[in-house]
């Protein structure tokens, strides 16, 4: 068993899959990075890699489920759908942007997002 690599790595790995830029240059990037992904990794590295983001996806949901709460108001419009891609959108486009909707999650709404970054797993 390979040891869990650090968040450091994770979002590292995160940054070199230039998601951020390519994904709304390229139709269904989602697509080329899988590929990539299945070539370069290791079964164990990649359900590592899905399940950091899924967890980063997860503490962006509550940060944000809670502020609509707090303040009374809504920092995304659309349905859940959507919703989840622009959460995958936030942590795709690597820690800093991810630590940028994290703690002002107002600005969950500016966020351009594609399908979905998560699909990079499949």
């Amino acid at each position: 068993m390979t040891p869990k690599p650090s968040d450091a790595t994770m979002w590292k790995m995160i940054e070199a899959l230039n998601w951020r830029t390519k994904s709304t240059e390229q139709y269904r990037y989602y697509t080329k990075v899988a590929k990539f992904l299945k070539g370069t990794c290791d079964k164990e590295t990649r359900e590592q890699l899905e399940n950091f983001v899924r967890e980063r996806t997860a503490v962006l949901r509550n940060v944000i489920t809670k502020a609509e709460g707090r303040n009374n108001t809504r920092y995304w419009n659309g349905g859940d759908d959507s919703f989840d891609d622009v959460l995958h959108q936030s942590v795709g486009n690597g820690e800093e942007f991810y630590n940028e909707i994290l703690f002002n999650p107002e600005q969950l709404i500016d966020v351009d997002y594609v399908e979905s970054f998560v699909y990079c797993f499949q």
